[in-house]
C-alpha cells in the first residue's frame, strides 16, 4: 500500500440504506484524493448491514487503488454490528 498521508473522513449519524448513496459518494471522493483514507465512525448512531457493505466496498476499492484504509473510533453501534459479523479478515478496528 502507498505510504502517503491519510485523509480523515468523519461519518455522522447513520450508515444505513437511507444514507448509502451519500456515503458511497463521500468514500469515492476521498479515495480520489492523494494519500490514504481513515474513516472516523465515532459519531455513527445507526449502523446496519448496508453500513457494513459500504465499509467492505471501500476497503476493497482502496486496495485496488493501492491506498491505505483504516477505521478509527467506531461507535458502540458500529462495534456491535462488526462483532456480529466476526469478519476480522475483512475489517479490522484500530485500537
Amino acid at each position: 500500500m502507498a505510504e502517503s498521508k491519510a485523509h480523515v473522513l468523519s461519518i455522522q449519524d447513520e450508515m444505513t440504506i437511507y444514507a448509502a448513496n451519500d456515503i458511497k459518494e463521500k468514500f469515492l471522493a476521498e479515495l480520489d484524493k492523494d494519500g490514504g483514507m481513515e474513516i472516523d465512525l465515532s459519531a455513527v448512531t445507526e449502523f446496519d448491514s448496508t453500513g457494513y457493505q459500504l465499509l467492505i466496498a471501500c476497503k476493497r476499492e482502496a486496495a485496488t487503488r493501492k491506498k491505505f484504509f483504516d477505521i478509527q473510533n467506531p461507535s458502540s453501534v458500529v462495534t456491535e454490528v462488526l462483532n456480529l459479523y466476526k469478519e476480522t479478515n475483512l475489517i479490522t478496528l484500530s485500537e
